[in-house]
């Protein structure tokens, strides 16, 4: 008598019925994890941005006053014009901030976890990854368990988690020789955030080809998104007050620029400085690989690659910078390890969490003074200055140098990225 055994699903078949079911419990977790940080948990709501940046804003559009909504905006306007039909339908429902909040940034934190099932879905977990890994590890470290990402949505600021992810996603496409989708993406990304102006020069160099018709698009994009708003916003700053308005009150010690002091030309300067950097490191990654030299996989590869190094630059540049800067340059390196992240990630996040995350948060002592800020400074670049060098190295350097690097530094360093 024959026995009957259940047919197997092949690889494949259970790659693409898993995709969303991993892809909805990550929007879950993160729209959970909005929720308990918004409502019960008081104290880190006292540092929420958006009550003071971005409630006003709302709470003026409901009203019918476009103009005075523009005028009183954030220097990242752009990012509440993509949210307004959001954070307008809680201020019909509530008075309060807090279902405006949640509506508004839900768009942005299901980002993360959608690339996440998304790269998961194109190429699969590695071979040799164990089954912990194989579906739930790549979403895992996008996930609000993340500490950044919890700070972040504390802080006010999901919108870092959307231009991230439109970024990644527009260099992706853009290896692929999808030139229109990658250029709209990024300046849509600019446009949420304009510290993602310095990303656009990547998502330009890694095409293949029709670079020149790739150029011109995303400039006409940019100005037709920034343009009219800025022009609207006769007494705001705009993008371009926020890329050159100086530093104003704020100079934390976690940045390249904190010997200098905040009245230096380099500090006044350094969100003009990131800009031209990025364009400076997509241009000698150009003349130095040619993306239609490399393969596809090489181009998505070395593309993703470079905008770490861009986004690991806009962070250590700014003066301003705070733990939800640091988001973008991680979620681009959890994304070059989507199918089998190494423990180094959890390493560098953690340790960039408790270099950058306010003392007043309790999670690291506030000593205080001009030596408490010194010895913090200090602690921020020896663990982010090395980051640039070796990043700059694999980027830039050739083959056999990186070997003999790899060679000496060993376990230091992750393995080659399995994107």
């Amino acid at each position: 008598m024959a026995t009957l055994t259940a047919p197997r699903r092949s690889p494949e078949r259970l790659r693409l019925h898993g995709t969303p079911v991993i892809a909805l419990a990550g929007v879950g977790g993160l729209l959970l994890s909005l929720w308990l940080t918004v409502v019960p948990l008081r104290s880190l709501t006292q540092t929420n941005d958006f009550i003071s940046e971005a409630w006003p804003v709302f709470q003026t559009l409901s009203h019918g006053r476009l103009l005075h909504a523009l005028q009183v905006a954030p220097a990242y306007y752009g990012s509440l014009i993509l949210r307004a039909p959001f954070g307008l339908l809680g201020a019909a429902v509530s008075p309060h901030w807090q279902l405006s909040y949640i509506l508004s940034a839900a768009p942005c934190l299901a980002a993360a976890p959608l690339l996440g099932a998304w790269l998961t879905s194109e190429r699969g977990p590695s071979a040799g990854a164990s089954l912990r890994w194989r579906w739930c590890g790549p979403l895992g470290l996008l996930l609000a368990v993340n500490p950044v990402f919890l700070y972040c949505v504390a802080l006010g600021h999901p919108e870092q988690i959307l231009s991230a992810v439109l970024a990644v996603v527009a260099v992706i496409t853009a290896a692929r020789g999808r030139w229109l989708v990658a250029m709209v993406l990024i300046a849509i990304a600019a446009f949420n955030q304009p510290w993602a102006l310095a990303a656009v020069p990547v998502a330009v160099v890694v095409l293949p080809d029709r670079r020149g018709r790739a150029l011109i698009t995303v400039a006409l994009t940019l100005g037709i998104l920034f343009v009219p708003t800025t022009l609207l916003r006769t007494g705001g700053s705009g993008a371009v007050g926020s890329l050159g308005g100086g530093v104003g009150q704020i100079f934390y010690p976690q940045q390249l620029w904190w010997w200098f002091g905040p009245h230096a030309w380099v500090s006044i300067h350094a969100h003009e400085l990131i800009v031209l950097a990025g364009g400076v490191c997509a241009a000698a990654w150009w003349s130095l690989h040619r993306a239609d030299r490399l393969t596809p996989d090489g181009r998505l590869r070395e593309g993703l690659l470079l905008l770490a190094l861009v986004l690991l630059l806009r962070t250590v540049m700014d003066p301003w910078n705070n733990l939800y800067y640091e988001l973008p340059f991680l979620i681009v390196l959890y994304a070059l390890y989507a199918r089998r992240p190494p423990v180094h990630l959890l390493v560098v996040t953690a340790l960039m969490f408790l270099l950058t995350v306010p003392p007043e948060s309790g999670f690291r002592p506030d000593w205080g003074g001009p030596t408490g800020a010194d010895l913090y400074a200090v602690a921020y670049q020896l663990l982010t200055v090395p980051m640039v060098g070796l990043l700059a190295l694999r980027v830039f350097g050739s083959r056999h140098h990186w070997i003999r690097v790899r060679g000496r530094l060993g376990n230091l360093l992750p393995p080659s990225p399995t994107l």
